[in-house]
């Protein structure tokens, strides 16, 4: 299997005073231009509401593969844990990332 990058980004302070909104922002770098599949995890339930996943583009040698999971601030503050699962196909190993708001 080819070898993928997953960088999980928390919502930044401007979105959450700003927009009213908290929004996590999973990005996965692959070697191969399809198939890359991201599931979200919210206090280890899955969650599919609010997720929106970007077109895969170039970036460098790499493809760029980007999900966006829009939570409110009030979750994001109760310091629930977020997890981005990311793989290159179904038969592959999960790459995981977790996050949650810093105490």
């Amino acid at each position: 299997g080819s070898e993928i990058a997953v960088l999980l980004r928390d919502p930044t302070v401007e979105e959450i005073w700003i927009d009213k909104s908290a929004t996590l922002v999973c990005e996965v770098l692959s070697t191969v231009s399809a198939g890359v599949v991201v599931s979200w995890m919210v206090n280890g339930k899955v969650r599919n509401e609010g997720v929106q996943m970007e077109p895969t583009k170039m970036s460098g040698n790499q493809y760029l593969t980007i999900s966006r999971l829009t939570s409110s601030v009030e979750e994001w503050q109760s310091g629930v844990e977020y997890t981005c699962s990311a793989k290159q196909d179904q038969s592959s190993t999960p790459v995981v990332k977790r996050t949650r708001k810093a105490r």
